[in-house]
């Protein structure tokens, strides 16, 4: 972040307006003019920024948390970003008619060291459907840059640049290695990771030696130095990878060099030399229809069976084996190849496979069952077949004819689907029918669908259709076949909608869980299944509440705290500062639910000083945190539904009587409780017990093995002393 002094030489430098100038000057002193929420469907949050040395708004972080970590945090062009920082007052007359007033905010003001304007960040998706809605104001330019017509006009009145930017401008694999590299490049708490001269001159040394090394093999083959201080390294360009090919993780791919230049000369001259390598040894697919030149000659494929392949030319049919053939593509004998366009394999089969029903892919799997000794050129049917031999020859020709012509037999074995599958009602017919459904079977008062039935019965007569009236079973498929989160939204409301929510991401980006130990957790509360009592009067104290903090990349439960005060910002504190006395530090990313407990000054204060940034996650969809959820059911039933006094039964409370009652039953006391469930169950049994989440690993072993292949960055490491006694009194 600049000085004052440095900001006014910039402002010098740029010749910027006093009007510029005023605005810089407003937005710099002052807060967000808005502060960001979520909605059913987006995570939101403030980001530690480093190069700002404040928190950074985000309000996805599928979109405008990459942008800013990729585009702003690191980049050097970049001197200050500001979110949410300025209101404007847009004017605008859609399609001639009297003018509107629209208030809008930009997502980010950004200083460069050649500029100052304002970006806005949007999925190319939503800007096409707006470009329909608002072609007025979303057009595409010349170079097929999205703009912004309106806020563009306004921001050049008062001496900035306006931006609208993409999705698809987001380099993903780089943004993954971002945050991977992040504590290096950045240092943590003023403390930078420090690598030993030796250990740097012996790892260059290797590097140089060996161009193109993977990490791994660097790994294997260096006499001292760390993943740390490769990791370094790296960070810092002291050694040379390429952050926007392939992920750190997958430490076999990644290839490093000396600098960038060596990169580029050893990829050129690799790709020269397997070039010519693979110009003689050609291995090709052909497929019925593929046609070629073999001595001046055009040959077509007619037949490709299991030991030979049939052709047609000039002279007739040929016979080659498919050895044979193999050998004239090694020599280079055959030349041209064309594959004739027919049906694409993948197309195909998932053609024929959405279209079967179950009940046919049923039937086509046991009639592959009976056929497959045949295909085998196996004679006799097994003993307990009964299939026709009529039968068999006809499963088998259907076989071979798919083979050919698609590349996949099996879907030849598909029963066709039978009767007339055109629909007997019109477009309009149609339209007729969902809007019945629409007004009368999604709305909150519930109706059942046979209630739905008798109203479309009478309005069907009313309107004097011709078409006959559609069948209730016709109606409850209609229903079935609309989209669910909607039908249930409408009918019960959004709370109950988001359980059949679709996915988050259409395409998995960055892994959900994250790379490594300590880079995402999850904080939660919950009301134990379990009565306690007082230790000295034994009078019952009624159910504690738990804190927890569970690891998302191990599933490692790194923290947990009891206590019968209900959750707030105490609480959230105190799971800190037990993770940070058990493993001497402080996550990265924090995932909590819209809690006031998770939104206190205090609580965002604390994340601040120890640069952790946090994330709320859409509201009422508690399954975006599902590994703590799970692991709290998990909790109930493996450990205090065994208790004495647990509250399984308050769950039918007519079944409950003075003998069964719970808070009668009552033995536990909280500290009791603690040893046991804590250290007993939380830190012991389920931290070394298998995960099934975690391919044959306990939560523990997955943990430690993180920690051994991502690095145990010691320079992160926070020493448990008063600057951790962090508790408001």
């Amino acid at each position: 972040m600049l000085s004052d002094k440095e900001f006014r030489y910039w402002c010098d430098r740029l010749k910027l307006p006093e009007q510029t100038r005023e605005i810089l000057g407003k937005v710099r002193t002052s807060e967000p003019v808005r502060k960001v929420k979520g909605t059913t469907r987006n995570v939101h949050g403030p980001y530690a920024s480093k190069k700002m040395g404040r928190t950074i708004q985000f309000e996805s972080h599928t979109l405008e948390l990459p942008a800013l970590t990729s585009f702003y945090e690191y980049d050097d062009e970049v001197l200050e970003y500001w979110d949410q920082p300025y209101k404007f007052t847009l004017k605008c007359f859609p399609n001639g008619k009297r003018s509107n007033t629209i208030s809008y905010v930009p997502d980010f003001l950004v200083l460069r060291t050649n500029g100052v304007g304002f970006e806005e960040w949007k999925p190319e998706k939503k800007l096409l459907e707006r470009a329909k809605k608002y072609p007025y104001r979303y057009v595409r330019d010349k170079n097929q840059h999205w703009q912004d017509v309106l806020a563009l006009e306004q921001c050049e009145k008062l001496g900035f640049y306006f931006r609208l930017r993409i999705d698809s401008e987001i380099d993903w694999i780089k943004y993954r290695n971002l945050k991977y590299l992040g504590k290096y490049l950045d240092g943590y708490l003023n403390q930078k990771y420090i690598v030993e001269e030796e250990v740097q001159l012996h790892i260059k040394d290797v590097v140089k030696n060996h161009p193109g090394i993977s990490l791994s093999q660097l790994l294997e083959k260096i006499e001292v130095g760390t993943i740390d201080d490769l990791n370094a390294l790296i960070a810092t360009e002291q050694i040379y990878v390429d952050l926007s090919a392939i992920s750190l993780i997958d430490q076999k791919k990644v290839k490093i060099f000396r600098d960038e230049v060596t990169a580029q000369a050893y990829i050129i001259a690799n790709a020269n030399y397997s070039q010519a390598v693979n110009s003689s040894l050609q291995t090709v697919d052909i497929k019925v229809g593929s046609s070629f030149l073999l001595d001046g000659k055009c040959l077509t494929v007619d037949h490709i069976g299991d030991s030979k392949i049939f052709l047609s030319g000039q002279e007739g049919l040929i016979q080659w084996t498919h050895q044979q053939f193999q050998r004239l593509v090694e020599l280079g004998e055959i030349i041209n190849l064309q594959i004739e366009e027919t049906h694409h394999l993948d197309s195909v089969v998932e053609e024929y496979f959405n279209s079967a029903s179950p009940q046919a892919l049923a039937e086509a799997n046991r009639r592959y069952s009976i056929l497959e000794p045949y295909l085998k050129e196996q004679l006799s049917p097994p003993p307990e077949s009964d299939t026709p031999k009529r039968t068999i020859r006809d499963w088998k020709a259907k076989y071979k004819k798919a083979q050919q012509e698609y590349g996949c037999g099996f879907i030849g074995l598909i029963p066709k689907r039978k009767g007339n599958p055109t629909s007997r009602y019109s477009e309009e017919d149609l339209a007729f029918v969902d809007e019945i459904i629409e007004q009368e079977y999604e709305s909150f008062k519930q109706k059942k669908v046979w209630a739905v039935y008798e109203i479309l019965k009478a309005r069907w007569h009313e309107s004097q259709r011709i078409s006959p009236v559609p069948s209730h079973t016709f109606l409850y498929q209609r229903i079935k076949n609309r989209p669910k989160h909607k039908t249930v939204r409408k009918r019960k409301g959004s709370r109950a909608a988001n359980n059949f929510l679709g996915p988050w991401l259409i395409q998995l980006t960055t892994p959900r869980h994250g790379d490594r130990p300590f880079e995402i957790v999850h904080i939660d509360h919950t009301l134990l299944e379990i009565e306690c009592i007082c230790p000295k009067s034994k009078v019952n104290l009624g159910r504690p509440w738990v804190t927890a903090m569970i690891d998302a990349y191990s599933r490692r439960i790194l923290a947990v705290y009891l206590t019968f005060n209900a959750p707030s910002y105490r609480s959230c504190m105190m799971i800190l500062r037990i993770c940070v006395q058990r493993f001497k530090r402080f996550p990265e990313w924090i995932v909590v639910d819209n809690g006031k407990d998770f939104q206190s000054t205090y609580f965002d204060t604390l994340l601040a000083r120890f640069e952790a940034s946090k994330k709320h996650r859409p509201k009422d969809v508690p399954k975006f945190s599902s590994i703590i959820e799970r692991w709290f059911r998990t909790t109930e039933t493996e450990f205090f539904n065994n208790l004495r006094g647990n509250t399984q039964i308050m769950k039918e409370v007519r079944l409950v009587k003075k003998n069964n009652n719970p808070k009668k039953l009552a033995v536990w006391e909280l500290d009791e409780l603690y040893g046991y469930f804590v250290n007993g169950y939380c830190y012991g049994v389920y931290d070394r017990k298998e995960h099934p989440a975690l391919e044959g690993m306990s939560p523990q072993q997955a943990f430690e093995f993180g920690i051994t292949k991502t690095g145990s960055r010691p320079h992160q490491a926070i020493k448990y002393d008063e600057q951790c006694d962090f508790l408001p009194q």
